[in-house]
C-alpha cells in the first residue's frame, strides 16, 4: 500500500507577524500548537520552481514509473490553491513563453500543472491529451466545450476469467457489456474479460470468491472500527467534519512505505472494481508549450469565479484537469495508457467572514457541503470502515480512485499565515493529517496489445453509434412538435447557432485581451477588446433568454430522453479514445448533436 503524500504551502502574511511558522523539517507551528509527523514537505514563499521540486516532482516520477497519479490542492478560500496549481491570474499566456524563463526553462509564474505538462512534453515520447471539467452545484461541466453539461456515471471493470469472447448478460443477449480501459458501456466482450453483468458459471464462482474475500476483510477489522457509535463520537473539526487523529506509524501495523507494487491492466482489475467518471468530455492534444498555455488560459476564463472580502477572484467550483498519456513500446505493439489528474478544489469559507450574499452565498453552502462529504470519505477510508460514502457528492465520486483506489495521490494543503486566519489554518492542517492516514492500493498500469486495443475500440464505437442511431429513429432524440410552423423552427435553430458564435467571439476576445495585457499591449487595443467581449457576452445572454422562452412553448421543442443523451456521451467518449489511438473511423451512422442541448 502507498500512503497519500501531504505537503503544505504557506502563503506569506499580507501584513503583521505570521501566526504560522516552520519548526524544523516537516513541522509547522500555528500559535502554540505544533503540527508534525505527517507533512512530507513545507514550502513557503511564491517561488513556483521550489514548490514544483518539493511537491510535483516526486509525483511525476511515480507517473513515469507506470502509476496513474492525482495531485490535489486543498485549503481555505484565498490561501493560494489556484496560484499553486495553475499560477497567478493572467500568467498562463503564450506571451510569457517569450519572456525570460527560469532555470528549468519555464515561465517563472507558471504553477504545478503547466510545469508537469511541460516536463512530460520535453522528456517523454508518449502522446499527451488533456481534458478539463468543473464540478459546480453538484453538476459536471466541460470547460473545453463552453461548459457543456456532462453525465457522471459508474464504470465497472470486467473480470478476466477466460472462456472466450461470448458470455451471458442479464438481458440474455449473446454478447456482453464491458468497460475496457476507459471505454464507457458497450455490448461487446474482449480479451476474455467478462462484464460485471455476466452470469456464466466462471463469473458466478468469481463473484462468490470476491464476496468471501470481502467478508474476510470485514471480519479482520478491529472490533468497533467503522461503527456508527465510534464514528458519531468523533469530534468535528472545521467544515470538513470528523475528528480522526493521525495514526502513528505502528498503530495498525501498516508500514508507511509502499509495499511491492501491484501490476494490473487498467481494464481488467480483479473483482470488477468500480470507477466513477465523467463521460464524453472534450480532449485536446498537447504538443507544445503554447498548447499548454492555451489550455490553462481557457480553464481560467471559463471557470466560475466571484469576488468577496477575502479573495478578489474566488473559484466557485472544483476543477479537474486530466492529462492522458498514451505510450507505445515494443515497436508499437504494446500500448500503455495512464493519467495524471490535477484537482483544484474550491476553498472552504465562513460566510460571515467572506460577506457573500445571494447566489454567492448559495455557492458557498454547496462548496462547504461537498468538502464535508470529502472529509467523511477520507475519515472512512483512513479508519478502513466497511462502507465508504463515496456517493454522497459528485466530488467524492470522481475522487474515488484517488482515496483508497489504485492511484498515487499527493495533496498540497495551502495555508494563509496571517494571524486572523489561524483557526482556518489549524483546521486545514488537521484535515491534512487525516489525509496522511489514507492508504491507496497503488497499481502499475501494464501495457495491452496495441492491435487488439485498436480493433476493439473501433468495433465498440461502431456498435454504440448504431445504438444511438436506433434510439434517434425510435423518437428518443431531440425533435419538434406541431405547436409552431417551419419558420419558428428555423428561427430557433438560427438563435442556437448565433449564440454559439457569440460565445466563441467572447472567448476569443477575452483570450486576446489576456495576451495583450501580458505583453504590455496598447491601451486602446485592450479597451476595444474589452468592449468586444462585453458586447458578445451581452448578445449571448440575450439569445439564451430567447431560446429558453422558445423552449417553454408547449409542444414546440421536445427535449431528448436521458437514454439518448447518455448514448451520445458514450459516442463522444469512444471517438476521443479512437482519436487518441491515432485512428480514423468512417461510419454510416451519422449522429447529429444539436447545440440546443446545452442551452
Amino acid at each position: 500500500m502507498a500512503a497519500v503524500s501531504v505537503s503544505a504551502r504557506l502563503r506569506p502574511p499580507v501584513s503583521g507577524t505570521p501566526a504560522a511558522r516552520i519548526i524544523g523539517s516537516g513541522a509547522l507551528a500555528v500559535g502554540d500548537k505544533l503540527h508534525e509527523g505527517f507533512l512530507a514537505s513545507v514550502v513557503t514563499g511564491s517561488d513556483q520552481s521550489v514548490a514544483y521540486e518539493a511537491i510535483a516532482a516526486p509525483l511525476l516520477q511515480k507517473l513515469r514509473e507506470g502509476y496513474s497519479c492525482t495531485l490535489l490542492a486543498y485549503g481555505q478560500t484565498g490561501s493560494g490553491k489556484t496560484h499553486s496549481v495553475f499560477g497567478p491570474p493572467g500568467s498562463l499566456t503564450e506571451a510569457s513563453l517569450a519572456a525570460p524563463l527560469d532555470a528549468a526553462g519555464v515561465p517563472p509564474q507558471w504553477g504545478l500543472f503547466p510545469r508537469i505538462a511541460l516536463a512530460l512534453l520535453q522528456s517523454s515520447d508518449c502522446t499527451l491529451h488533456a481534458s478539463a471539467i468543473e464540478i459546480y452545484s453538484e453538476h459536471a461541466f466541460d470547460l473545453l466545450a463552453d461548459r457543456a453539461p456532462l453525465s457522471v456515471g459508474s464504470r465497472k471493470a470486467g473480470r478476466n476469467v477466460g472462456g472466450g469472447p461470448t458470455c451471458t448478460t442479464s438481458s440474455g443477449s449473446g454478447t456482453a457489456a464491458i468497460m475496457t480501459s476507459g471505454a464507457v458501456g458497450s455490448d461487446l466482450a474482449f480479451h476474455n474479460v467478462h462484464p460485471p453483468s455476466c452470469r456464466c458459471g466462471k463469473c458466478h464462482l468469481a463473484k462468490k470468491a470476491e464476496l468471501a474475500a470481502q467478508l474476510a476483510r470485514r471480519d479482520a477489522l478491529p472490533r468497533g472500527s467503522g461503527s456508527r457509535h465510534s464514528a458519531g463520537r468523533a469530534r468535528g473539526d472545521g467544515p470538513m467534519g470528523g475528528g480522526l487523529r493521525a495514526r502513528a506509524p505502528g498503530d495498525d501495523a501498516l508500514p508507511r512505505a509502499a509495499t511491492a507494487p501491484h501490476t494490473q491492466p487498467a481494464a481488467t482489475a480483479p473483482g470488477g472494481d468500480e470507477e466513477v467518471g465523467t463521460v464524453g468530455e472534450t480532449r485536446v492534444e498537447l504538443r507544445t508549450a503554447a498548447d499548454v498555455a492555451k489550455l490553462a488560459r481557457t480553464v481560467e476564463l471559463t471557470r466560475v469565479a466571484v469576488g468577496h472580502l477575502l479573495n478578489a477572484r474566488s473559484s466557485r467550483s472544483h476543477c479537474f484537469v486530466h492529462l492522458h498519456l498514451t505510450e507505445r513500446s515494443d515497436g508499437g505493439r504494446t500500448l500503455t495508457r495512464r493519467q495524471l489528474v490535477c484537482v483544484d478544489l474550491a476553498g472552504s469559507e465562513r460566510i460571515l467572514r467572506t460577506g457573500v450574499e445571494g447566489v454567492a452565498q448559495k455557492q458557498a453552502v454547496g462548496i462547504n457541503s461537498s468538502l464535508t462529504a470529502l472529509g467523511k470519505v477520507v475519515r472512512a477510508v483512513g479508519e478502513r470502515c466497511p462502507h465508504v460514502p463515496y456517493r454522497d457528492s459528485t466530488l467524492t465520486q470522481l475522487l474515488r480512485g484517488s482515496f483508497g483506489g489504485r492511484s498515487c495521490t499527493s495533496v498540497v494543503v495551502t495555508l494563509a499565515s496571517d494571524a486572523e486566519h489561524a483557526e482556518e489554518t489549524r483546521c486545514s492542517l488537521a484535515f491534512g493529517a487525516r489525509m496522511a492516514v489514507v492508504r491507496n492500493h497503488a497499481t502499475v498500469v501494464i501495457g495491452q496489445d496495441a492491435g487488439a486495443e485498436a480493433r476493439d475500440a473501433v468495433r465498440l464505437l461502431e456498435h454504440v453509434r448504431a445504438a444511438a442511431a436506433r434510439l434517434h429513429a425510435e423518437g428518443h432524440g431531440e425533435r419538434f412538435g406541431n405547436a409552431e410552423g417551419p419558420s419558428a423552427i428555423q428561427s430557433f435553430k438560427d438563435n442556437v447557432r448565433r449564440k454559439a458564435e457569440e460565445d466563441v467571439k467572447a472567448l476569443e476576445a477575452r483570450s486576446c485581451l489576456v495576451e495583450l495585457k501580458a505583453g504590455g499591449g496598447d491601451a486602446g487595443a485592450m479597451a476595444a477588446l474589452q468592449s468586444r467581449a462585453e458586447a458578445a457576452e451581452a448578445e449571448s445572454a440575450n439569445l439564451r433568454d430567447i431560446i429558453l422562452r422558445q423552449k417553454s412553448i408547449k409542444d414546440f421543442w421536445i427535449a431528448p430522453k436521458e437514454s439518448y443523451v447518455k448514448k451520445l456521451a458514450e459516442v463522444r467518449e469512444l471517438e476521443a479514445r479512437v482519436a487518441m489511438l491515432g485512428m480514423q473511423v468512417q461510419s454510416s451512422n451519422k449522429i447529429q448533436v444539436s447545440e440546443s442541448l446545452y442551452v
